[in-house]
């Protein structure tokens, strides 16, 4: 038995199963560390910086500040900054981890993270104001995640009145993407723009088909006017609007009505920026304050900016954090196969489309949703490349995200077009489960653990015993032997204990003797572990990846030393044997042989 067949209380139950999963995953996302997502800590300094003045922010008063931001998102969180006092916000903010982005490209835990991380931090968060107020604050992107979901459902309920699996897929897609439940977890205004642009789609959607009333178009202008006063990209939502209204000439006489309510809602902020900046979307702000991110001062630089989509791509689908947190490979295959599978399908039935049907008149309106979502959608990738050609982070695939609901409705439609009615309520089973198979595992398996040390193996490959000034012991490492070639890329673990916490923050180094091959500096545990907070019987394993220069001479013989370091007194702890001796920390010899011929 197929969805098909089955009644409007299986497909509720079905819906409150995505629900529940979408929730449990987003909650799971919060749980990340502090400032970890793109532009967090900013967007917490704006509702800070509200609550306390409980005026607008200058957006000319800070560098790389979120200050230029319009402000709806905001006055939701200044409730929850009052709540809780956050003196330990400056201690925070102040731990940058200066090793961030090392092989950014590889999924793990190698220094994934832009800020050191206290146990403070940690649930139940009872010893950090500033981690109470971000998990809180986290909790408004949460709720609002949840309402876009529903608002994805109600446009595909609109869109597709009588077809159940189609919608079903939708919503699973929608309900497990990766990106959009990270997103789902952190403080961004991207969260309640994403809603209320899914929002004004249902809207359109609705208009087309039922026809534009007054309540409609003051419902369209309230959705619109919100967007315009939480980003200034939503003028974009001005395209696939326009689009609605000019497909029905009895529409027309509700565009004042709907143009006055947006300008009521939002016309405030862009008026008060034009009188006080002379800039009424502050885009001045962003350039002045961002000017290390500019490509072009004063041009659009779309050449750049097509160059640099692929990377936005990966985004768009799972990659977490600051664009450091890469995931496993199979998850990227199956994002890549889902496009290649629904754009196809899209082809295809759209050419099928115009052979059998090109004349028919029941099909205009269909012809009229699909133009819409298409504009939709389009609209936003109109957003990325902006930004993409405009600054050098703005290659962000959550550009494209407020167009979820459009997205979702598109791979639904093409990946089902494969396949005979009669399974394709099986199908959108098989697709729901595998989306939130794909989210589980991107949660479990790639984010939490990114910023978390790894675990000790069963097995030491090459035990050691090192102990650095009583505060650590190096107890092994791995490979035991290690031979590479010009070129190749090398795998070097440590694995250590703690004996007493450090008066002070310690930085681990593995080097090479005689050469620059291998030159890896970091916070303990690959940046996951302060000294001062490691106890007496911690232990962890560290994976660092080197690649050696194609160029260098071989053969080659040189010793790898590893240890600890003191960068406040700038000198390396000394290293001693099991009969406390002291001793150079070496802790093998790296081969460098000639490739076969």
């Amino acid at each position: 038995m197929t969805f098909l067949h089955l009644g409007t209380r299986s497909e509720r139950w079905l819906i409150l199963i995505v629900l529940v999963g979408h929730l449990l995953l987003s909650l799971g996302f919060s749980l990340g560390p502090l400032f970890e997502g793109p532009d967090e800590i900013e967007h917490y300094r704006f509702a800070r910086t509200l609550a306390s003045n409980r005026a607008l922010p200058d957006p000319y008063s800070r560098l790389r500040s979120e200050y230029h931001q319009p402000p709806l998102y905001y006055f939701l969180l200044v409730p929850l900054a009052w709540l809780v006092e956050d003196d330990d916000f400056t201690q925070i903010e102040g731990r940058l981890n200066p090793f961030y982005g090392a092989n950014i490209h590889l999924p793990g835990n190698d220094n994934k993270n832009l800020y050191l991380h206290s146990r403070a931090e940690l649930f139940p968060y009872n010893r950090s104001g500033t981690a109470r107020a971000v998990h809180l604050m986290r909790l408004v992107s949460v709720v609002l995640s949840l309402g876009t979901l529903l608002a994805c459902y109600a446009t595909f309920r609109v869109l597709w009145p009588e077809n159940v699996a189609q919608r079903l897929l939708a919503l699973g897609i929608a309900g497990f993407w990766p990106q959009v439940l990270f997103l789902s977890g952190m403080i961004t205004n991207d969260n309640l723009l994403i809603f209320l642009s899914t929002a004004t789609l249902w809207l359109l959607i609705r208009q087309v088909r039922h026809g534009a009333t007054r309540r409609s178009a003051l419902a369209l202008g309230v959705v619109t006017g919100a967007a315009l006063l939480t980003k200034v990209s939503a003028f974009f939502l001005g395209l696939p609007v326009a689009l609605a209204f000019a497909l029905d000439r009895r529409a027309w006489r509700y565009i004042p009505l709907t143009l006055g309510t947006v300008m009521l809602i939002a016309g405030w902020w862009y008026v008060r920026n034009l009188i006080q900046f002379g800039d009424p979307s502050l885009t001045n702000a962003v350039l002045q304050t961002w000017q290390s991110e500019v490509i072009r001062p004063k041009e659009l630089a779309l050449d750049v900016g097509w160059q640099r989509l692929p990377f936005a791509y990966e985004t768009v689908w799972a990659r977490f954090g600051q664009g450091a947190v890469a995931v496993a490979k199979p998850i990227e295959v199956f994002f890549d196969v889902l496009v290649a599978v629904s754009l196809a399908g899209l082809f295809v039935t759209s050419v099928l489309h115009l052979i059998r049907h090109r004349s028919h008149a029941s099909n205009r309106l269909a012809l009229k949703l699909m133009f819409v979502i298409v504009i939709f959608v389009s609209s936003w990738i109109g957003v990325l490349l902006y930004w993409a050609s405009t600054a050098w982070s703005g290659n962000q695939g959550r550009y494209v995200l407020p167009g979820l609901a459009g997205w979702s409705a598109l791979i639904a439609l093409g990946v089902l077009s494969w396949f005979p009615h009669r399974i394709r309520g099986s199908i959108a089973l098989l697709g729901i489960g595998a989306n939130a198979l794909i989210a589980t595992w991107s949660l479990w398996g790639s984010y939490l653990p990114a910023y978390r040390p790894s675990p000790m193996p069963q097995v030491i490959a090459r035990p050691l015993y090192l102990e650095f000034e009583g505060v650590a012991r190096l107890i092994g490492m791995a490979p035991a032997t290690i031979n590479a070639q010009p070129g190749e890329t090398i795998r070097l673990s440590l694995y250590w204990q703690a004996l007493q916490p450090a008066d002070r923050n310690l930085l681990v180094y593995i080097h090479s003797v005689e050469t620059t091959l291998v030159r890896r500096d970091s916070f303990p545990a690959t940046g996951n572990m302060l000294a001062t907070e490691w106890q007496n019987g911690d232990t962890w394993a560290e994976h660092y990846v080197v690649t050696i220069p194609p160029d260098v001479a071989a053969p080659l013989d040189d010793l790898l030393i590893a240890g600890l370091y003191d960068p406040q007194a700038g000198r390396p702890l000394q290293a001693y044997d099991e009969s406390a001796q002291p001793i150079t920390p070496i802790i093998n010899t790296l081969t460098i042989t000639v490739p076969a011929k």
